[in-house]
């Protein structure tokens, strides 16, 4: 398995809503962070899923994709939708790293930009992949 592979099956899950699966493919120390602070291991990792789900929820288009060895970067268009009606809730831009570990997500981290996401990651242009995730 690849870490690109890692990342469409964890884009898969997201977009399911599958929490168990999500739990599944992820290291137990995974973090995440986000500017509100870093969340560690399988339980903060289902708080943070929760709070996705709560009265509305993203969905995800994948504009470009980078990666290599451990790192993936994923630039994306969010739309939310509310829970109950699945109707539009407003929409936006985000752009986040993974690092995997052992086929395991290990680290996801929003970054405000493609550039220092990829700078971050240690990644550049020429990592570019198909971004059908």
């Amino acid at each position: 398995m690849t870490t690109l592979d890692v990342v469409r099956d964890w884009a898969r899950a997201m977009g399911n809503f599958d929490e168990e699966a999500l739990v599944a493919l992820a290291d137990e120390e995974i973090e995440i962070v986000a500017p509100g602070g870093t969340r560690r291991g399988h339980d903060d990792l289902r708080g943070w899923l929760n709070k996705q789900t709560y009265g509305v929820a993203p969905h995800y288009k994948v504009r470009r994709a980078f990666a290599r060895d451990d790192a993936v970067v994923v630039d994306l268009q969010v739309e939310y939708r509310y829970v109950d009606g699945e109707e539009a809730a407003g929409s936006g831009d985000a752009v986040f790293a993974f690092a995997i570990r052992n086929n395991l997500m290990w680290r996801i981290t929003g970054h405000p930009d493609l550039t220092s996401a990829l700078a971050a990651a240690g990644l550049d242009e020429g990592d570019e992949v198909d971004a059908a995730l």
